[in-house]
Formats: C-alpha cells, sequence, structure tokens
C-alpha cells in the first residue's frame, strides 16, 4: 500500500489508514479466539480501541465526524448484541457475562454524551443506549435466580 500510495498520491499518506488497519486486526480477532473464556471482556476492550481507531482515522482523513456519528454506535451496538447472542446461547453463564454486558451498555452511552458536547447526529447514538438498556432490562427480567441474587448483592437492592 505504501508503494502504491507513493506513486499515486504521494502528498497524502493514506497507505497509513490500511497498515495500522492490519495490526488492528491481530488483537482484535486474534485474542479472543485464543483464550475463549475472555471473549466478552477482549469484546469491550475491542470496541475502546476500534472506535478510537475510528475516530482518529475521521480526524485524520476529513474531520467531518462520520465515525461518531455513525459508525462507532453501530459498532458498540453490534458487540452489544454479540455480547445478548452469546448469553442467550449459553444460559449457565448470564451470571458471569452480567459484568460486561453491563459494561457494553454502559460504554454505548458514551456517544450519547458526546453528542450533546459535539455536533453529531444523534438517532444511532441513541439507538445504541437504547440497545444497551433493552439488554440489561432483559437480562433482568429474564434471568435465572443466581442472576437476580447477584445483580441485588452487588448493587445492594
Amino acid at each position: 500500500t505504501l508503494t502504491v500510495n507513493l506513486l499515486t498520491s504521494p502528498q497524502y499518506l493514506w497507505s497509513i489508514i490500511p497498515v495500522s488497519a492490519m495490526w488492528l486486526v491481530l488483537p482484535v480477532l486474534g485474542v479472543p479466539f485464543a483464550k475463549k473464556k475472555l471473549t466478552p471482556l477482549m469484546l469491550v476492550l475491542d470496541n475502546v480501541t476500534v472506535s478510537i481507531f475510528l475516530v482518529i482515522i475521521d480526524y485524520v482523513v476529513d474531520g467531518q465526524e462520520w465515525a461518531m456519528s455513525y459508525v462507532v454506535p453501530f459498532v458498540l451496538f453490534g458487540s452489544a448484541l454479540i455480547v445478548t447472542i452469546i448469553v442467550l446461547c449459553r444460559k449457565m453463564t448470564w451470571r458471569e457475562l452480567f459484568l460486561f454486558q453491563l459494561s457494553i451498555a454502559a460504554i454505548c452511552f458514551i456517544p450519547v454524551i458526546a453528542s450533546r458536547f459535539f455536533d453529531f447526529v444523534f438517532w444511532p447514538s441513541a439507538a445504541s443506549a437504547v440497545y444497551g438498556i433493552i439488554t440489561i432490562v432483559g437480562m433482568l427480567i429474564f434471568g435465572d435466580k443466581s442472576l437476580k441474587y447477584e445483580t441485588k448483592k452487588r448493587f445492594h437492592f
């Protein structure tokens, strides 16, 4: 990519984006498959990493805030959906995954908070936050007794 970049448009180094994206793929995809127990934790960390990466690309390339307006909320929405699917497929791990789902739901609110201070498109951020709330409420309603007991124990209610 660097060679093509230098041959076609040497004044703008766009090749940094795909090269850094390839380096980002290694921890994002490699670690969860290597250590299956840490998949939800890696999803949370990958969300943060990919979101920061996309915001930096948006700022460097054109600064039109497409990353925070659309891409980051849908990345967070997708990861919350993935953890929801994992929870539904493995009902025995609801209690273990509740903290990760709670973390992802909290991260889903970051675009909503950021859109209050910056001029972003609000509806993708709101959709991400609403889905985070729905999954937490759904886990509390449909969860087993151990999940409800653990929630009461951790949050003291």
